[in-house]
């Protein structure tokens, strides 16, 4: 684990200041409390990972920080970009910051973007709309975005469509229209959930390039422990809409001192671990329309006791650790002996025996790009698969 935060970062006012926030769906007697009371800042250049399962209450955070949830289920003493209160703003100081002051890179490339127009002209509105550029300098802008996002031949991308580009592409055409205007923060949600490990690992490094070229504040929201610790400066950990533990990606990951972050943890496979089963965390997150009293997750807890009936306070275990429980050094054991290193017997296929299951012998497939008539059109075919077996 590496950190790519300056020094001198902690000095900065912050780029992002959330304080109290709380979130809920639904109305009625019970609605649905999915974000409780969470608080926690971003400086300028620094990248802060919020994690924890689905449903914790992540993508709420993100959603309410860009004001895509309505304001009558937002409540927070403040929600501050650039010492701006987001809450306070009107419709058409909302227009001007979405895009140009902070910009969200969402979890679908392929849902993010419009269908029935190119590539280029989707990065391009964004130019010639918060920056006042011409369609010439749009055009030309957007064909340098995409090379800085390292899409292969900039201008033939810029021309396709949506549904003729990879799901990586399609991300780095996301990517580029997010940092288009250089925003001061970026909000990633689960940036490379839906791509192959080989994509995922380009678009990470693309990630950590653009930090470095753009200087630029990060909110990166995953479920994926080991991209958060490749990403990330500080980190907290959500747990049904609550920050349970914040710290350094160093003390947090390698020294966890919640229960949950534990588990979360034990969960993982380990590349030096060998054969051996996961430990899952026991049970579910509790019904947020009818919040359990004391700790939340209590219940899930193997070491819960008589003082988890009162709810815990978020405070500091070392400078800069804080986490949400009245457990002692108990919470701290080593990562090791919280999972159940039980070896795994191996499935051995009787039935199969050497007949394949599938066979492939010489696949080929081209295409047109640009839906071009293939006997009158001139550019050079699309080599996606050559003679595979």
């Amino acid at each position: 684990m590496r950190t790519l935060m300056p020094a001198t970062v902690a000095l900065a006012p912050p780029v992002l200041e959330i304080a109290a926030l709380s979130a809920s769906y639904g109305g009625g007697a019970q609605p649905l409390q999915a974000v409780r009371n969470v608080s926690f800042s971003i400086a300028p250049g620094e990248a802060y990972g919020l994690i924890g399962e689905s449903g914790s209450g992540k993508t709420t955070i993100a959603y309410a920080v860009m004001r895509h949830v309505r304001d009558a289920q937002v409540r927070a003493e403040r929600i501050a970009l650039q010492g701006r209160d987001v809450l306070r703003m009107n419709a058409k100081e909302l227009t001007t910051i979405r895009g140009r002051q902070v910009a969200m890179i969402y979890q679908d490339p392929m849902g993010a973007l419009n269908p029935v127009l190119r590539i280029g002209e989707q990065v391009a509105e964004v130019l010639r709309r918060h920056r006042g550029l011409s369609r010439t300098a749009a055009r030309a802008r957007t064909i340098a975005l995409l090379e800085q996002v390292h899409l292969p031949d900039p201008a033939a991308t810029a021309r396709r469509y949506p549904h003729q580009l990879s799901g990586g592409q399609q991300q780095r055409v996301v990517i580029a229209m997010a940092i288009a205007c250089e925003p001061e923060l970026l909000i990633m949600d689960e940036p490379t959930t839906a791509l192959d490990v080989t994509t995922e690992a380009v678009i990470l490094d693309l990630i950590r390039e653009l930090r470095r070229s753009i200087g630029a504040a990060v909110l990166f929201i995953s479920h994926n422990l080991a991209v958060v610790a490749n990403v990330c400066d500080r980190v907290g950990v959500l747990y049904a809409g609550q920050l349970v533990e914040e710290g350094t990606v160093q003390q947090v990951l390698r020294t966890p001192r919640h229960p949950y972050t534990l588990g979360l943890l034990a969960s993982i496979p380990r590349a030096d671990g060998g054969l051996t089963r996961l430990r899952a965390i026991p049970g579910g997150l509790p019904d947020l329309r009818d919040i359990p009293t004391g700790c939340i997750f209590r219940a899930r807890c193997d070491d819960a006791f008589a003082a988890c009936g009162v709810v815990p306070q978020l405070v500091d275990v070392t400078p800069g650790h804080a986490r949400r429980c009245h457990l002692g050094d108990e919470a701290a054991r080593p990562i090791e002996t919280y999972s159940t290193p039980r070896s795994v017997p191996r499935v051995e296929d009787e039935a199969a025996g050497d007949q394949p299951r599938l066979a492939i012998e010489g696949l080929t497939r081209w295409f047109r790009p640009d839906g071009a008539i293939p006997f009158l059109a001139r550019v050079a075919p699309v080599r996606a698969v050559t003679d595979v077996t």
